[in-house]
């Protein structure tokens, strides 16, 4: 394969990803990046823990797997059954919430020093949307 062909190639590929991730709803976009951050905030946490677990790692995979299909499916029931809002967005919203807090509670984990007036809100929130962290999907393995 030559220098060229593979340029060629990486410049499609570059196109196609650019294309669909512009096509995104910004909520949507929001939820990827914040998915890939406590992705990467989880495995320094079991890293930093020495407690790193690929089947932690597998099940938080699956459950962030299943979040973005659930975001197609409210997409999905919108296009057929308009709600009068954008239900996808509506979606990746509450699950943008879920993964900021987690990201903030493996950065405390950590030994990161988290300011009180945003635990005290995040504590709220947390329990405002009955987040069930009992899924291990920060990459460590479940106690």
């Amino acid at each position: 394969m030559t220098w060229e062909s593979m340029r060629l190639k990486a410049g499609a590929v570059l196109a196609v990803a650019g294309g669909l991730w512009g096509g995104l709803n910004p909520l949507v976009q929001t939820l990827a990046v914040l998915m890939l951050l406590d992705f990467a905030s989880g495995f320094l946490h079991a890293f930093g823990s020495s407690t790193v677990s690929s089947d932690a790692s597998f099940r938080g995979m699956a459950k962030k797997a299943m979040m973005l299909v659930l975001v197609g499916a409210a997409s999905a029931y919108n296009a057929t059954q308009p709600l009068g809002f954008d239900a996808a967005a509506a979606v990746a919203a509450f699950f943008c919430t879920t993964e900021f807090i987690s990201i903030v509670e493996n950065a405390g984990r950590l030994g990161v020093p988290i300011p009180r007036p945003l635990m005290d809100a995040l504590s709220k929130l947390n329990g405002a949307i009955g987040v069930d962290k009992k899924g291990g999907d920060d990459g460590a393995k479940s106690a």
